[in-house]
C-alpha cells in the first residue's frame, strides 16, 4: 500500500470516527482523545493530520463535497431537471 493510501486511511478513519461519536453527542463535547479511541489510531497522528480539533469538519466537509460534485458529474442532473428530481427524491 502507498505511503498515500495510508494516509488517506487514517484520515478516513477519524472522518468516520467523528460522524459516529457525533451520533450520540455534540461536536463541542467530543475529544481528541475520543477520536483517536473511535478511530485505532494515535493522537500524533491525529495531530499530524488535523492541527485543531475544528480543522477535522474543514477536511470531511471539503472531502464531502468533492465527493458530491463527483456525482453530480456522473448523474443525468441538469439544471432544467433538477425540480423533477427534487420531487421524486422528496415524495
Amino acid at each position: 500500500m502507498s505511503r498515500t493510501m495510508i494516509i488517506e486511511e487514517s484520515k478516513n478513519a477519524f472522518i468516520e470516527a467523528l460522524f459516529q461519536l457525533l451520533k450520540s453527542e455534540s461536536f463541542e463535547h467530543i475529544t481528541v482523545k475520543q477520536l483517536t479511541l473511535e478511530s485505532g489510531y494515535s493522537k500524533r497522528t491525529y495531530y499530524r493530520y488535523f492541527k485543531t480539533k475544528t480543522k477535522i469538519l474543514d477536511i470531511a466537509f471539503c472531502k464531502y463535497l468533492t465527493s458530491y460534485h463527483d456525482y453530480l458529474l456522473k448523474s443525468s442532473i441538469t439544471p432544467d431537471t433538477i425540480p423533477k428530481h427534487w420531487i421524486e427524491v422528496n415524495i
